[in-house]
């Protein structure tokens, strides 16, 4: 029962964040503000209640935990893809509008500073240079995410068996 709890859980937050990516697309389409701090709260209260609906029954707190983990690896990574796909860019795609793109950023060497990424990238020109650490940055975070999700969801299922 509490595998199928899991699945659940893991489901619902998939296509939360795909609804989610969805929403911010179309804010950015329409030329719409995106409250970064707002969208993270709500985000993560919903993450939550998936993780506690989902892992209380198993009777163990650390399952409904490691739920958590794995949803916030698991909705970063879901939703940053699918809202780069949506805007025709690439999946890999960072950009420093967020604090946890811009940390991501800085670990693969980006020292540019903000003013120097809006000046490449608000004139369409794209310096090899920052599109590799764009892409490079994007790849190491997913890379954490998705490994995060994984670790987490197989403990999770460890400690239910």
């Amino acid at each position: 029962m509490i595998l199928a709890a899991i699945t659940l859980d893991l489901l619902a937050m998939y296509f939360f964040a795909r609804f989610c990516a969805a929403h911010d697309a179309d804010a950015i389409a329409k030329q719409q503000p995106i409250n970064h701090v707002e969208g993270w709260i709500m985000r993560a209260a919903v993450g939550l209640a998936f993780s506690l609906g989902c892992g209380l029954p198993s009777g163990s707190l650390w399952v409904a935990a490691l739920l958590c983990v794995a949803n916030s690896g698991l909705f970063s990574y879901v939703f940053r893809r699918r809202l780069n796909r949506l805007r025709g860019f690439n999946v890999n795609y960072v950009a420093p509008g967020n604090l946890y793109d811009w940390t991501v950023m800085w670990l693969v060497g980006f020292r540019g500073g903000r003013k120097y990424w809006i000046s490449v990238w608000s004139d369409n020109v794209i310096v090899r240079n920052v599109q590799r650490w764009v892409h490079r940055a994007g790849r190491l975070a997913s890379t954490v995410e998705i490994a995060l999700a994984t670790l987490a969801v197989g403990l999770a299922v460890y400690l239910t068996i």
